[in-house]
């Protein structure tokens, strides 16, 4: 066997995918070379695609409105946390996920719809708003749950976690405040209903 075929079996092997696992673990700058950006380009990379993973559970909505709303709002980035490896989190632009509330009295703030459409929600009775012509429209009493983000994550972490890298979700999409936070660019919650 040549030497050319013994590295090919050996960059195939267990022992070699664990040791470049965990250097992609534990060294940022792991694979950077002359002009490359070794494993931060990747991160990024892999950030663009847990976009489209975003996109596409949202796709499944029973609102057309949201989906159309949501598209351009959805925002990834990757950050380096030594000993985890890279880290790929999940947001939405803030101008473009908010909603003016129909109740403004109660939710000045307006309403963040990726929670809203995630974690659903159930009122207590109805508000009402006027639209035109003497037109009212009025509120849901309640939204069931979709969990977009959480089906998201599971299914990017599924396929990409064993090359080094991992998705996770603000707090805030979990109803029971039990959940995953690496919010890098601004917590959300203290403005969101």
């Amino acid at each position: 066997m040549s030497l050319q075929q013994e590295l090919a079996k050996y960059f195939k092997s267990k022992d070699f995918q664990d040791k470049v696992n965990l250097a992609i673990k534990t060294d940022k700058d792991f694979g950077k070379g002359i002009n490359t950006g070794g494993t931060e380009a990747l991160a990024k990379y892999y950030a663009d695609i847990m976009e489209q993973y975003v996109y596409k559970y949202i796709s499944y909505s029973q609102s057309r409105n949201f989906i159309r709303h949501m598209k351009d709002s959805i925002i990834t980035d990757a950050v380096f946390i030594s000993g985890t490896g890279w880290i790929v989190n999940i947001y939405f632009d803030p101008e473009i996920a908010r909603s003016e509330s129909w109740y403004l009295k109660k939710y000045p703030n307006g309403a963040y719809l990726p929670t809203l459409f995630n974690n659903g929600y159930s009122a207590s009775n109805y508000v009402y708003k006027y639209i035109g012509e003497g037109v009212y429209a009025r509120s849901r009493l309640s939204r069931k749950a979709e969990y977009f983000i959480q089906k998201a994550v599971k299914a990017f972490n599924i396929q990409y976690s064993a090359k080094g890298i991992t998705a996770q979700y603000n707090e805030i999409f979990d109803r029971n405040g039990i959940g995953k936070n690496t919010f890098s660019r601004g917590d959300l919650a203290t403005d969101v209903f």
